[in-house]
């Protein structure tokens, strides 16, 4: 499958060896000037199935942008740089790319990088995916229980009573117990 990489960097001979590495590892190469605004465009336009970041050295600019990149759309970010010194990899990883490859452009070692970083990427990507399922559960958990505790203060009655008028309601109303426990929390804050 011939994938879409945006390459971004400014034009410099290994810039320039970059591009033809990846296209003789048949992928389809899209270049773009390294000015933020101009990558986030590029990305929506073109729909690349990764960034390739090329530079001297990570810059805290370049940072920000990847984290603003993976927060608008996220994709996988591969930085390729001739140093990269003290904590940058970890930031960048923070940041949000993939991987980081410093001083190494060799054609053999694209499409392996390329994969890992991909396959990385896709985990992440179930991993936060999962993380806010969970997040949301313990949310409606937490509405959940404080609508039975409403409803016991109000009525009287013991937790599993509480618990089979919420279910009830919900059911009657064809409405999630989550949504109807928030739903019941934020009336009962409007009448305190």
């Amino acid at each position: 499958m011939n994938q879409k990489v945006l390459l971004v960097s400014l034009e410099t001979e290994k810039s320039s060896a970059l591009g033809r590495n990846l296209i003789e590892n048949d992928y389809t190469v899209s270049k773009c000037q390294p000015i933020n605004d101009k990558i986030l465009e590029s990305i929506l336009v073109l729909k690349p199935n990764l960034v390739i970041l090329y530079t001297e050295e990570p810059e805290s600019m370049l940072l920000k942008t990847i984290n603003l990149i993976q927060d608008n759309t996220p994709i996988p970010i591969i930085i390729f740089a001739d140093r990269c010194e003290g904590t940058l990899i970890r930031d960048a990883i923070n940041a949000g790319a993939s991987s980081v490859v410093v001083d190494s452009i060799e054609k053999h070692r694209i499409r392996p990088i390329i994969e890992a970083a991909t396959a990385r990427f896709n985990k992440c990507q179930i991993m936060k995916v999962k993380l806010t399922d969970v997040e949301m559960k313990l949310i409606e958990r937490r509405d959940i229980d404080r609508a039975k505790g409403i409803l016991m203060s109000n009525k009287n009655i013991n937790e599993d009573e509480a618990y089979k008028i919420l279910r009830k309601m919900a059911m009657d109303k064809n409405q999630r117990m989550g949504e109807l426990a928030k739903s019941l929390n934020l009336a009962s804050e409007l009448l305190d």
